[in-house]
């Protein structure tokens, strides 16, 4: 080793120089030289009072803001908050969350759709056709049965609601219609016309729907006798059942003797009394659009017409065909209401 002060040459591991007495440095070690030049973890919190520039002073964090209350609803004002300064900074804008996006229909959520709507409007047609078809099925929902004889028999088995009309009591009430004369003769209504043409009577106490009636015919003189039913007396439409005295049967609906008449059913049956004088018991049961012809307590024929639901219920005889007067009479009329 070689003294700083006088440059005299030593051996290593002295502690003075042994010319001049001055002290030896010793040399310190590359890793403690670099470890006083770098301040350690616990002298970054110690004021440097040795060297020249001390270290930047890091920046004081401000203290934390109170937690806002919430409120029930968003303020349309911005809330401000604190800064370092303690000037007022606007805060950060609510963001509110996304809207679902809207919703697709499946090809299976229209299929079952498309299905469903139909189902509806199926039943609805249904429901109509059975309502259009109820009254044809009244007769079997009112008397348990569709045997028209039946029928016949749990009709005039019951108490009827009119019985006897031509007494002398009512015999007011009946008047003609059309040409010729009605008059009540004891228990008989007796109706005329003149050569060629018709007669009607009826009576205001007699207006039904739905009804059973029956009564007593005799034709003396002329071509057919019988019944009109459900009539307008406006526009002189109805129902006409007539027995000729061919021993035929015509059960036609319009106004009679005019070209808007169209016949529903005609034909012959045995059990019609034809010619002049025999008497036939008729008997007409109208319920909704059906009807049921008898004569003399038999089933003739079953029809249905929807033209008329009500009206006037009389008698009616012509003489138009063979162009001869009508003497006619009637006896024992009943009517049940159904």
């Amino acid at each position: 080793m070689q003294c700083s002060s006088c440059g005299t040459l030593f051996p290593s591991g002295a502690s003075t120089c042994p010319n001049c007495g001055a002290p030896v440095a010793v040399p310190q070690p590359a890793s403690a030289q670099a470890a006083e030049g770098m301040p350690s973890s616990y002298d970054e919190h110690i004021a440097f009072t040795d060297q020249g520039t001390p270290p930047p002073t890091p920046p004081a964090l401000p203290p934390p803001s109170p937690s806002p209350e919430p409120s029930p609803e968003p303020s349309s004002e911005p809330s401000m908050q604190a800064t370092e300064a303690g000037e007022p900074l606007p805060a950060s804008p609510s963001v509110s969350p996304p809207s679902p996006p809207p919703s697709r229909r499946t090809p299976l959520l229209i299929l079952t759709t498309t299905v469903s709507i139909l189902s509806i409007l199926v039943i609805i047609v249904l429901i109509f056709l059975l309502l259009g078809s109820r009254a044809t099925q009244t007769s079997t929902n009112q008397f348990a049965t569709s045997d028209p004889q039946a029928i016949y028999t749990q009709v005039t088995n019951r108490v009827p609601e009119i019985n006897d009309v031509f007494s002398s009591k009512t015999g007011s009430s009946w008047t003609p219609i059309s040409t010729g004369s009605c008059v009540v003769s004891g228990t008989s209504l007796h109706v005329t016309s003149p050569q060629g043409g018709d007669v009607s009577c009826g009576t205001t106490a007699l207006k039904e729907s739905n009804f059973a009636c029956q009564v007593e015919i005799t034709l003396t003189q002329g071509d057919s006798i019988g019944l009109i039913f459900r009539a307008n007396q406006t526009s002189r439409v109805a129902y006409v059942i007539e027995l000729t005295s061919q021993g035929t049967y015509l059960l036609g609906t319009g106004q009679s003797g005019t070209t808007n008449f169209r016949v529903l059913a005609e034909g012959s049956n045995s059990t019609i009394n034809a010619g002049h004088g025999p008497s036939n018991l008729l008997t007409i049961i109208a319920l909704g659009s059906m009807f049921y012809l008898y004569v003399n307590k038999q089933f003739v024929i079953s029809t249905s017409d929807g033209s008329s639901s009500s009206g006037l219920i009389g008698i009616a005889g012509a003489g138009t065909i063979t162009n001869v007067a009508v003497d006619a009479t009637f006896n024992h009329l009943q009517l049940w209401k159904l």
